[in-house]
């Protein structure tokens, strides 16, 4: 979703938790109701957190704050993930999907090319970066089954590497 072209908004009434709050970092403009919780919890189930969470969180919230929510699995509200930077907004849920609506076709009146470009633009620092080589590195010292997905979007940015072979 962060890769596409045209603005994603998400509309979160809800628990958004693991893949889910992955799929909102990965939004463009996220709207959320009072009552929405965000979590980052894959430790309980025995997992690192995924490529998403790992890539966009700490540029959203900063170093402290993704290892705070990573490491704990702390579920915070709406009003704190809006202070972090997590969320656009905090929306009433009665006029969440009607402030989504309006955005979307707000977007969809500006020219897709200058949307696209915009996206692009504010992103291309973040896949450059010595940061997106050092994750996707740990990324494959991980567990496949916690990363394959994640680690082929990674990978088309990064040059291909050397099998490894034990001496």
């Amino acid at each position: 979703m962060w890769q596409l072209p045209c603005p994603v908004i998400a509309a979160v009434n809800g628990v958004a938790a693991g893949g889910g709050l992955s799929m909102a970092l990965a939004a463009d403009i996220v709207y959320a109701s009072p009552s929405a919780q965000f979590s980052c919890d894959f430790r309980s189930i025995g997992l690192t957190a995924d490529l998403g969470a790992l890539f966009l969180l700490p540029r959203l919230v900063g170093l402290r704050r993704s290892q705070e929510l990573t490491l704990t699995g702390r579920r915070i509200g709406a009003q704190e993930a809006y202070e972090l930077g997590i969320i656009t907004s905090v929306v009433a849920a009665d006029k969440l999907l009607a402030q989504a609506t309006a955005t979307a076709r707000e977007l969809q009146a500006a020219p897709a090319s200058a949307l696209a470009a915009t996206k692009r633009l504010l992103q291309r620092r973040h896949l450059r970066s010595v940061a997106v080589r050092r994750l996707a590195s740990l990324c494959r010292a991980l567990s496949w089954t916690n990363c394959l997905v994640a680690s082929r979007c990674v990978a088309r940015y990064l040059p291909p590497m050397a099998p490894r072979m034990a001496p």
